[in-house]
This record gives C-alpha cells, structure tokens and sequence, in this order.
C-alpha cells in the first residue's frame, strides 16, 4: 500500500531519496493516474519551490518502504554557498530527468516509448547477468501503462511481442530479462 505525501504543502524544502522507489503522478477529473516521474535512492523532488516559490505540480506516492531526507530552503541556500559543486550536480541530475523524459514523450512511435522505457529501467534498476539484464520493475503493468499514458492491454499486447521475439523474457509480475537490449536501441533509431 503507498502512502502518498500531499508535496505541494512542503514547498519550501527539497526532498532527498535515501533509500525506497516513489512515484510523482497526477490524477485527472476521472481519477486516471498519470505518473510523471520514478525516484529512487539519490533522486531527489520539491526543487520548484527551492529557487521560485512554486507548488511541485504532482503528488508524490511511495512504492516501497523509503527514508527521506529533508531539507529546507535556508539549509539547502547554505549548503549551496559553502559547496557550490552541489549546485553544478543538481543542475545535471535536473537535465537528466528533463532529457529522459523528453525521450519518452517527445517520441510518437509507441513501440520506441516502450523500448526507450525498458532501457532506462534496465539503467536505473537492472543487473547484468549471464543471458542478459534483469530488471525488478519499479511499477506494476498498470502503473507502466498509465506512466505511458496507454492501457494495460495495449501494454500486456507490446509485451507479448516483444517476448515472442526473444528481446525480453517475463519472470513472474515483477521481473523482465531483457535478452537483446541491442534490438531495443536498435528499434528506437529505426523508428
């Protein structure tokens, strides 16, 4: 069961992932969940009222037991002056989070939203070994579908394709072997 943290109410500090998965979403007028972001350890969300006073735009739930590290604006504004390499790595953690979801929404094949989406689960929470690169999902099916803005069946229907050609292998709900992750990456630059 996730606990959610109603963030816009804490905008004045950030919020720094020590240990557990979370996940930003939104709900819309019918109740169907968007989901914007996945943290884990080291991520971090709440910098919208950091630097200008604006309300983080999405509720944040919990996926897994987590301890949270907070830090309010005038902690953080000092640690900022005493080390400003901090600032340069918050600024590249940002981009990075800008720039991965860029990829996954900018691209309108589904196909390559899905495959985009394997590979940066694979990066963030895979385990290369013999056969290839097992994956603990961080979200159940339905929670990859609404993070893909598609349903289940659409989802479930990708999944079997991609099983059938060997590129991934389901190992219960939770777990995937992607076997070929070349014919991911391949299918993304040919889309």
């Amino acid at each position: 069961r996730s606990t959610l943290f109603p963030y816009t109410t804490l905008f004045r500090s950030i919020t720094i992932i020590n240990t557990g998965k979370l996940k930003a979403c939104r709900y819309a007028e019918d109740g169907k969940e968007q989901i914007v972001y996945l943290f884990t350890e080291g991520d971090f969300f709440g910098e919208h009222g950091l630097f200008n006073d604006q309300v983080t735009p999405y509720q944040v739930e919990t996926l897994t037991d987590v301890k949270l590290c907070h830090l309010y604006r005038s902690d953080f504004q000092a640690v900022l002056q005493a080390h400003p390499g901090i600032a340069l790595q918050i600024i590249a953690a940002l981009s990075s989070r800008l720039a991965s979801l860029e990829k996954i929404i900018g691209n309108q094949d589904l196909d390559s939203r899905i495959n985009q989406l394997l590979l940066e689960f694979a990066d963030k929470y895979g385990r290369s070994q013999a056969g290839g690169i097992f994956v603990r999902l961080p979200l159940s099916r339905e929670g990859i579908a609404n993070y893909l803005g598609i349903a289940r069946e659409t989802l479930s229907r990708k999944f079997s394709q991609l099983e059938n050609d060997g590129i991934i292998r389901s190992i219960g709900n939770k777990t995937i072997q992607i076997r070929n992750p070349d014919a991911l990456r391949h299918n993304i630059a040919s889309a």
